[in-house]
């Protein structure tokens, strides 16, 4: 069966080819096919050859087949034992330290872990160019770093540290005690990376909230990357 501009798209035509082919009587009018051993005329009668010409789609739909039918290889490994002596009828254990997690952590600004933490509020313009998207624009303009420290007396500490108790509830930092002297330390010092454009934020959003919103922000980070770095010192070491 020759096919000509047939299975350039997804279609039913397409897989009732392959799924039904031509339907023969059979054996003994059983719809059945012949043995194994039967002669090759009979098989070649009873066997359908589909050839398609610019069946782009074809080709797809016979890979995919190809990929689901799984081909296994055997090895033959050669298990060689190391000091057999030494291990041999012993029962192997290691000693497991303390959890961290059974004892309570106070939250601490550490000036290692507030460099890692950084958020860029700079306008960013997406860019598609030469067929690759993703590309981003950036203002090669000066910028403002750290703007908060402008901003001191519009944030409500009090609230803050409520909003961060709430947060490491959330992500299941139980046994993490959060004190307003940390949060304010950590939001007044500078090892923080806060990048805006000058005259981006001002009085304006300090008094819309959105100034408390950037603080809060930045102190889930803060306890996410501190939180992720006890855990790495307890596991590790």
């Amino acid at each position: 069966m020759g096919l000509m501009n047939m299975g350039k798209s997804e279609g039913p035509q397409i897989i009732q080819l392959f799924g039904r082919g031509v339907r023969l009587k059979g054996k003994g009018h059983s719809l059945k096919r012949e043995d194994a051993d039967a002669p090759y005329h009979v098989k070649a009668l009873q066997t359908i050859s589909i050839f398609g010409l610019n069946a782009s789609y074809m080709n797809r739909f016979l890979s995919e087949i190809e990929k689901e039918v799984c081909e296994y290889t055997n090895f033959t490994v050669d298990i060689r034992f190391n000091r057999k002596e030494q291990w041999s009828g012993n029962i192997v254990t290691f000693e497991r330290q303390g959890d961290f997690k059974e004892h309570s952590v106070a939250l601490a600004c550490l000036p290692q872990v507030c460099r890692r933490v950084s958020l860029d509020l700079r306008n960013k313009v997406s860019v598609a160019a030469g067929g690759f998207n993703s590309q981003v624009a950036e203002d090669a303009g000066a910028f403002n770093v750290n703007f908060l420290l402008n901003f001191i007396d519009f944030i409500d500490f009090n609230a803050l540290t409520l909003e961060a108790c709430r947060y490491r509830l959330l992500k299941g930092y139980t046994n993490l005690i959060v004190m307003k002297s940390a949060i304010e330390a950590m939001v007044r010092g500078d090892d923080y990376s806060l990048l805006a454009h000058p005259g981006q934020f001002g009085l304006a959003e300090a008094i819309s909230g959105k100034i408390q919103n950037i603080a809060a922000i930045l102190i889930k980070d803060y306890i996410n990357k501190f939180y992720a770095s006890l855990t790495y010192r307890h596991s590790y070491h």
